[in-house]
């Protein structure tokens, strides 16, 4: 490929990208208010709770076992106020210079209402998903990739809740995928029915396409991505939504692929998707540690080879000796002439 060629293929991608963001339909995000900004840490009913804000993903797994232990009810209660916690004192702790083990009690808590199956707590959790953008990153930008599995083990059995948090305007893009995501993955753990996935589906597509008058509603790359579950899926049920949907530009095309591609997958044979492994906070700790050794390990290994190849060059490296007297340029030269230097063989040399 010669450089024109690339050149025209660059403005190519520069054209779709252009076009795809004119379709582009994001709403603009609103925290939901669900408690007052502080700086003062919660009371709880267990003091087993302030190890939670002492450790990272090196908390001692017995204390882990000992909170799991604790009374329900009042545990519940405690983590709802950790959740609540992470909330109101988020620039508490974004704004000043804490360890990294401080910060994780927000994970902690999550990790242990999926242990739990904390589903009395879903409305809470669904209120940290309902914050800006910046404040659920910086609370879960280690596992950000696996909060759907909180909704699946604590939103199972209220699937309406998670459509009705689905519905609402101002919502954060990545927390309504991933709550798509929890359908997708109840589906595929066998949790729930098929036919219940496509009707959840349905509704939530329908309520798109006969409410796009409400602003701050529509997202198409959430569309995007609810379609693509339906693909993996073989949802082909949902095709006249899916259609009306791709029909009146209320879908992020550089997700779901052109019309072409969607149906293929839609109507496509194939076996039902593997479903993502769940894991508990123990064995997803014990993983975590055993990565970062190897991690730590090798960057180890990585720094002695630098250190051993650095004594190697400067133990190699032998710097210039001058072995004779230098000579001045008015010192009477070595030929013997009588002259000085300068005007002998260095005059000659220069």
């Amino acid at each position: 490929m010669n450089i024109f060629q690339q050149i025209k293929e660059e403005e190519a991608k520069m054209l779709i990208l252009e076009e795809i963001n004119k379709r582009r339909i994001r709403p603009n995000v609103i925290a939901k208010s669900v408690v007052e900004e502080t700086d003062i840490a919660p009371t709880f009913n267990h003091s087993e709770m302030e190890w939670l804000y002492q450790y990272h993903y090196n908390i001692p797994l017995e204390y882990l076992d000992t909170i799991k232990s604790l009374p329900r009810k009042t545990l519940i209660e405690d983590l709802n106020r950790m959740v609540y916690d992470a909330i109101a004192r988020y620039h508490f702790f974004s704004d000043t210079d804490f360890e990294g083990e401080q910060i994780w009690f927000l994970l902690h808590a999550m990790f242990l209402f999926r242990d739990l199956e904390a589903t009395e707590s879903l409305d809470v959790i669904l209120d940290f998903f309902s914050q800006e953008e910046e404040v659920i990153e910086f609370w879960m930008a280690e596992i950000r990739f696996q909060s759907f599995t909180v909704l699946v083990k604590c939103g199972y059995n209220n699937l309406e809740q998670l459509k009705n948090f689905m519905l609402e305007q101002y919502r954060p893009t990545n927390s309504c995928i991933e709550a798509g995501v929890a359908v997708t993955q109840l589906y595929l753990h066998s949790t729930i029915e098929r036919g219940t996935a496509v009707e959840w589906f349905r509704e939530v597509f329908q309520y798109f396409i006969n409410n796009t008058a409400i602003p701050n509603l529509i997202d198409t790359d959430v569309n995007g991505f609810l379609v693509r579950f339906c693909m993996s899926m073989r949802t082909k049920e949902l095709w006249n939504e899916i259609k009306t949907l791709y029909f009146n530009d209320l879908l992020g095309l550089h997700i779901t692929g052109d019309i072409s591609f969607i149906i293929e997958n839609l109507y496509g044979v194939s076996e039902k998707p593997k479903p993502n492994s769940i894991f508990t906070i123990n064995e997803e700790y014990k993983q975590l540690l055993i990565n970062v050794g190897k991690i730590i390990q090798k960057e180890e290994t990585e720094d002695l080879v630098d250190d051993l190849f650095n004594q190697y060059m400067w133990e190699s490296y032998e710097p210039f000796v001058r072995t004779e007297v230098k000579i001045g340029r008015n010192d009477l030269c070595r030929c013997g002439s009588g002259k000085k230097y300068k005007k002998c063989c260095g005059a000659t040399q220069r």
